[in-house]
This record gives C-alpha cells, sequence and structure tokens, in this order.
C-alpha cells in the first residue's frame, strides 16, 4: 500500500472538513441566523444611544441599531441626553457669555444640533 497516497487523502478530508464549517459560520453570519449573539448589540439602549422621532437627530450621531418603532424613529447617541442632560439654546445676556442659563452647567459633549449647547441642572450639594 502506498502511504504517500493515504496521507494525501487524509489531508483533503481535513482541509475540506475545515472548508465546510467556515462555509457554514459564513452562511449563519450572512442569514442573520446568529441572531442571540448579535441580538444585544442591536438595541438602541444597550449601546448608550436614545430612540428619537426620525430627523431630529444630527447625522454623526444616528447609530444603525434597532428602535421598537424603525418607521418613525431612529437610534441617536446624543451624548448629552446620555449623560442626562438636555440641549437648548445659549443663555443670552450680558452675564451670559452664551453659556447656560443660571442653575444649569454646560456639558461639552456631542449630540445637540447647530447652535445649541448641551446644560445640565446643577443639583444642590446636601
Amino acid at each position: 500500500m502506498n502511504k504517500r497516497g493515504a496521507g494525501l487523502s487524509l489531508e483533503i478530508i481535513v482541509v475540506a472538513a475545515l472548508a465546510l464549517v467556515v462555509m457554514i459560520v459564513l452562511i449563519l453570519i450572512f442569514t442573520g441566523k446568529i441572531g442571540p449573539f448579535v441580538k444585544e448589540t442591536e438595541d438602541c439602549s444597550r449601546m448608550n444611544g436614545v430612540c428619537v422621532l426620525k430627523g431630529t437627530c444630527q447625522p454623526l450621531a444616528i447609530a444603525p441599531q434597532k428602535c421598537p418603532n424603525p418607521d418613525t424613529e431612529e437610534c441617536c447617541v446624543n451624548q448629552c441626553v446620555v449623560d442626562g442632560a438636555t440641549c437648548g439654546s445659549p443663555c443670552i445676556g450680558d452675564d451670559c457669555n452664551g453659556k447656560c442659563n443660571k442653575g444649569w452647567d454646560r456639558v461639552y459633549t456631542f449630540g445637540c444640533k447647530s447652535g445649541e449647547i448641551c446644560c445640565k441642572e446643577v443639583k444642590p450639594s446636601g
């Protein structure tokens, strides 16, 4: 019996088996059958996002994660909102200098629309 021929066929079987495993994994990935592993990363809130009405989020802050109402909502990674602050117009007046209103602190982050700033209410200590 020729040992060289037997070794070659065993090598072909191993390579074919590995190729089959890779092919199955690729099919599962591209058909979306790996749902349980990907489900957590699809949820907007798990990615520090907030579901908002479509068109209200800055284009650079829109994330691909899913919202409960995908027809009307989009996932917005508005770091201002995630930090518990709100976007709004800067304070206008001589003592404001474009900062937040009295009792609010400016949060330097992204997510607000052009012309808005991110402000968080100052909690009284005590």
